[in-house]
C-alpha cells in the first residue's frame, strides 16, 4: 500500500498535465504515439505561421526562398524609338520582363553607358557635336542580371535639327 501511496505523490507533484499526458501515452500503442507526435509537429507548424506569417508559410520558409539565386536575366527591351526637344533626345522603349522583375535599364551611346532610368524613357542632352550615334539599351533585375541590348537605334544629328 505504501508504494501506492508513493507512486500517487509523484504523479500529483508532476502537475495535472502531465498526469494526463502520461495515461494518455500508457493507453496507447506505438502508432498511437507516432500520430500523437504527428499531431504534435503539425500543431508547431500551426502555431509557427500565426505568430510568424512572413517567415513561415505552411511549412515552406520564405527565408529559403529567398536563398534560391536569381540567374534568368530580363528581356532585352524592345522597339527603341527617339524623338527630337530642343537640344536633347528622348529616346523611349517597351518594358522588358523578368521573373523576379526588372529593376530598371541602362541606356547606352556607341556602346557606352550613358546614363540609367527606372523608366521606360531617357533623355539624353549631352551631346554636342553633329554626327551619326548608336543607342541601344539593357533591362537588369535586382541581382544585377543584365539582359542583351535592344535592338540599335542609329540617329543621324546635324547642327541645330532633331534626330532623324
Amino acid at each position: 500500500m505504501q508504494g501506492n501511496d508513493e507512486n500517487n505523490c509523484r504523479e500529483e507533484k508532476r502537475g495535472k498535465f502531465s498526469l494526463v499526458l502520461s495515461k494518455v501515452i500508457k493507453k496507447m500503442n506505438k502508432k498511437g504515439v507516432y500520430r500523437l507526435v504527428a499531431l504534435a509537429l503539425i500543431l508547431i507548424s500551426v502555431i509557427e505561421a500565426v505568430a510568424q506569417p512572413d517567415l513561415f508559410s505552411f511549412g515552406i520558409k520564405k527565408a529559403y526562398a529567398e536563398t534560391i539565386e536569381n540567374t534568368k536575366v530580363p528581356t532585352a527591351p524592345a522597339n527603341l524609338t527617339a524623338a527630337g526637344s530642343g537640344n536633347a533626345i528622348i529616346l523611349s522603349w517597351d518594358a522588358s520582363s523578368d521573373d523576379v522583375g526588372v529593376t530598371g535599364y541602362v541606356i547606352y551611346r556607341d556602346g557606352a553607358e550613358i546614363g540609367t532610368s527606372t523608366e521606360t524613357t531617357f533623355t539624353d542632352d549631352t551631346i554636342t557635336e553633329a554626327g551619326t550615334y548608336l543607342y541601344t539599351v539593357k533591362a537588369y533585375d535586382e541581382a544585377g542580371n543584365l539582359s542583351k541590348a535592344s535592338t540599335g537605334l542609329n540617329l543621324t544629328i546635324t547642327t541645330g535639327d532633331t534626330p532623324e
